[in-house]
């Protein structure tokens, strides 16, 4: 009977391991930092790798508030949506083998450009931009 229990609980433990599902969605709004920090190592890991050569790009105009100097800025994602697949590679603390992998975790990004949005005195658009971070 022990080894039944064993033999169900252990291939009860691989169907919900297969059916956990964590989705991360960050909206640029609410937490504009990660949102940037995220896409910063997103499109540095792109460039790397060659895979964003025949994106289309999106040119935006910023202003500096420090030096009140206007500036061009090429951002990584467009007025597409788009998605993509990150393979995030984690190391142990193994003393035996330092490096080793530990695991990997399979990431789906999705970016949607969302709706634009005036906001502020100078009415400025905006989007209302997230981003959907999904893995099993």
């Amino acid at each position: 009977i022990l080894t039944a229990l064993r033999a169900v609980w252990s291939l009860f433990v691989r169907v919900c391991e297969r059916i956990m599902y964590l989705r991360v969605e960050l909206r640029r709004f609410v937490s504009p930092t990660l949102f940037e920090a995220i896409t910063d190592a997103l499109a540095k890991e792109s460039e790397r790798q060659g895979l964003t050569c025949s994106w289309d790009q999106e040119a935006t105009q910023e202003h500096d508030r420090l030096t009140g100097d206007i500036g061009i800025k090429l951002r990584f994602w467009s007025s597409q949506a788009r998605s993509l697949r990150v393979c995030v590679i984690m190391t142990g603390d193994d003393e035996q083998q330092p490096g080793a992998a530990a695991g990997k975790l399979d990431l789906w990004v999705t970016f949607s450009p969302g709706e634009d949005v005036i906001c502020g005195r100078d009415s400025r658009v905006e989007r209302r931009e997230v981003l959907v971070l999904s893995t099993r």
